[in-house]
């Protein structure tokens, strides 16, 4: 607490009139660090003292202030001037700002240079006009920030740490709240190389002035979208603002868009028709390889005609003139409708006149326009040779298209369909079939789209699970991820004559997908077991260290006294030991497995023997235990390592007698099967709770008994399953809850070897 005096003032008063001190105060090392501050300041600016000495007081200035006393400090620095005072904005932890006036006074050296600038800080917009007023423009600036429908970023310029984030940004970002963007180096979020460097070379050169930009970032949880903003630099070159959107839809649709339009010219060049689209202003926008050889003319030099331009020499195939109105684009604008088999006559660049038979169609919108096909019929055979050889090439599109394309008539049944087609759904359609009255189609909305192509749409349906129940009897529940378009083909007077569907089949795509999910939440399952694993096991391994620990102080404490150490306390720290020794190798044998590493000493072994001696063993160690065994009279010799098939049956006798009751029976049982041993294990405990069973052998888990939980690793199982596969045996379990449990594994019997010893030691590890 604060006390005066008549004495001298003293160091111990300059502390505590320092401590004790109203106004903020701050010692400030000449290249800005900051030393100490007073619990005044720490209040006015809502941050302790190591927060304060971390960050400096530049961080908690508001940006658009922290030049205002960059000339004062040089002076002061430079021996000009000893003190100055001025007004600057802070930034309050809790995000209110204030306003503060500020002096600044230097303490120097005898020589003159500066030891340190002490700092006051008084808060002066403690009016109630002025804070209301400062707290109404932050709660409206506050507001427009968090509730503004673009991401809105504020980042410091040096250090790439983001200082400030809207709502909508924790949500472009896949962040749950803002405060968890607000810290992070956004250097992570940029997708691809270097346009980080670009943008921030660009805002150098623009400072002050907005840039333009779209690029690829990469949220938090590791998805990428792509991004349409604009960044500015503040004047003073500390602080990047950046305004954005999310465009990654509208770029896919673009993507889509293109690949379309590439897939269209595609066709368009392999289409034998001579084909022209024009604009609605009857301009040619484009045209086909075929329409070049009719037209005799390159396509660069009659793009951009209209269709009335003399240059074409239109005229009728008499080489009369052809009136305005009967031109095929201002026919097909007047009535709307098709325009079918019109004969015009068209000059080429050579002078040569050539006859040509037109079919011309509306575009609908938002496309518009006409298209325009036409063949060149000049000699009348060779029109008509070539209008069926026309009509063979479209047979041959339609039946050798890898698309599946199937067309109907008006009542929805099948007029033809090609090879593609019958492949896809694995059979043809019967001759009664109408696609109106399927139940399948009808369920999934498909026969909506049939009745809206007979309206003069074209439609085209997202990937659909279609059952086509009619194609293939023996798999009836069998059903494709199909992506279909359907449109209506148009008669000589502009009436819906057939109904054309064309299907891709994207079901591997659609499987693809369903499989990386799966492989993405089972490598998360196993993170999880991973750390869980780990978490059990520092916990197991730190259960013995801890008595072991305290057993070896207390020896040394009894020897320091000359007090010997007893056998009891050498017997409890070699019980720890062995535990310890039990874990590790546990361990190890984990290690080694997932890792392939562990080998095997494989040799003829007498199964039966073998049992018997593990059988043994646990009786002299746990007499008190009811423990049978039943075994043939006849030899079992199996061909492996004997260490590891008795560590195998160790593990579930050890199991049984640990997880079940005292004075229970435990019953060990070997069989003769055809070509193999069987040996189980069996005990009269709780049984396995369900949520145990599937992780049973994953190598994490915790058991439990009838009266009480034994803690574990679960590496035991886990291990014991892994060896016996490595013999080229199984391991497996059936328990009833309530009941008790029973563990068995077979191997393989060993072939028998006339006339040749037993072979010598073999190892062997998994590929």
């Amino acid at each position: 607490m604060c006390s005066s005096g008549d004495r001298l003032v003293s160091g111990a008063d300059y502390r505590e009139i320092f401590e004790c001190s109203a106004t903020g105060l701050a010692l400030i090392s000449p290249d800005g660090e900051v030393l100490e501050t007073n619990p005044a300041l720490q209040e006015l600016l809502g941050r302790s003292a190591e927060e304060l000495r971390r960050l400096g007081l530049r961080a908690v200035v508001l940006p658009d202030d922290a030049a205002v006393d960059e000339e004062q400090v040089r002076e002061i620095l430079a021996g000009e001037r000893d003190a100055y005072r001025t007004e600057k904005r802070f930034l309050h932890e809790d995000g209110h700002v204030f306003w503060g006036h500020v002096t600044v006074s230097a303490v120097r050296r005898a020589d003159g240079t500066v030891r340190l600038l002490s700092v006051a800080i008084a808060d002066i917009s403690s009016s109630t006009d002025l804070r209301a007023r400062l707290a109404e423009s932050q709660r409206r600036y506050f507001d427009l920030f968090d509730n503004a429908l673009v991401a809105i970023f504020r980042i410091h310029a040096e250090t790439s740490e983001l200082l400030e984030a809207n709502r909508r940004a924790a949500e472009l970002m896949g962040v749950t709240g803002k405060a968890g963007l607000v810290g992070l180096k956004t250097t992570s979020f940029y997708a691809r190389p270097g346009d980080r460097e670009r943008m921030l070379g660009e805002l150098t050169q623009n400072r002050g002035l907005p840039v333009e930009f779209e690029i690829p970032l990469r949220r938090v949880d590791g998805r990428v979208l792509w991004v349409h903003g604009v960044a500015r630099l503040s004047s003073d070159g500390t602080v990047v603002d950046v305004v954005a959107f999310d465009v990654t839809e509208r770029r896919r649709l673009e993507e889509e868009r293109a690949a379309s339009e590439r897939r269209l010219g595609i066709i368009l060049e392999t289409i034998p028709s001579a084909l022209l689209l024009l604009d609605e202003q009857g301009t040619v926008t484009l045209a086909n390889r075929a329409a070049e050889e009719v037209l005799g003319r390159s396509r660069d030099e009659f793009i951009g005609w209209r269709l009335d331009d003399p240059r074409w020499g239109l005229a009728l195939p008499d080489g009369g003139a052809l009136a305005p109105e009967e031109r095929p684009f201002a026919a097909v604008r007047k009535t709307g409708r098709p325009l079918h088999g019109l004969g015009l006559s068209i000059a080429r660049s050579d002078g040569e006149r050539r006859i040509l038979l037109l079919n011309a169609a509306p575009l609908p919108p938002p496309v518009g326009g006409v298209v325009i096909s036409f063949t060149d019929v000049t000699a009348g055979k060779k029109a008509m040779d070539e209008l069926r050889l026309q009509q063979r090439r479209l047979d041959n599109v339609i039946g050798l298209n890898p698309f599946a394309i199937a067309i109907f008539d008006v009542e929805g049944h099948f007029l033809r369909w090609n090879q593609a087609f019958a492949k896809l759904f694995a059979g043809e359609p019967p001759s009664d079939y109408s696609a109106f009255s399927d139940p399948v189609l009808e369920r999934a909305g498909a026969v909506e789209d049939l009745r809206r192509v007979l309206r003069g749409e074209t439609v085209d349906r997202p990937a659909w699970w279609y059952n086509p129940r009619w194609a293939d009897p023996r798999a009836p529940d069998k059903p494709v991820f199909v992506h279909t378009i359907t449109f209506p083909v148009f008669d000589s007077e502009g009436r819906v004559e057939r109904i054309a569907v064309m299907y891709e089949d994207v079901t591997e795509k659609k499987r693809m997908e369903a499989a990386l999910l799966r492989a993405k939440e089972g490598a998360e399952a196993a993170d999880r077991a991973k750390t869980e694993f780990l978490s059990i096991a520092s916990h197991e391994l730190r259960t013995p260290l801890t008595p072991l620990r305290l057993l070896v102080q207390q020896g040394r404490r009894k020897l320091a006294r000359g007090v010997p150490v007893t056998d009891l306390t050498l017997a409890k720290m070699e019980r720890h030991i062995a535990r310890l020794v039990e874990l590790v190798t546990g361990l190890l044998d984990v290690s080694r497995l997932t890792r392939g590493l562990l080998t095997l000493d494989r040799r003829r072994v007498d199964l039966r023997e073998l049992v018997a001696e593990v059988v043994e063993d646990f009786r002299a160690v746990a007499p008190d235990r009811p423990l049978r065994l039943e075994a043939p009279g006849e030899p079992a010799m199996v061909l492996a390592d004997p260490t590891r098939i008795e560590q195998v049956l160790s593990n579930l006798v050890d199991n049984a007698l640990r997880y079940s009751p005292p004075g229970s029976p435990v019953e060990v049982k070997l069989e003769l099967e055809d070509d193999g041993a069987r040996v189980s294990v069996t005990d009269a405990g709780p049984g396995i709770r369900e949520d145990l069973r599937n992780r049973l052998f994953s190598g994490v888990l915790v058991g439990e008994s009838g009266r009480s939980r034994q803690p574990g690793l679960g590496m035991g199982l886990f291990v014991a399953r892994n060896l016996v596969e490595l013999h080229g045996g199984t391991l497996g379990f059936r328990s009833v809850r309530g009941a008790g449990s029973t563990f068995f594994f077979t191997l393989p019997l060993a072939k028998a070897q006339a006339g040749a010893s037993a072979p010598g030691p073999t190892s062997s590890a998994p590929m």
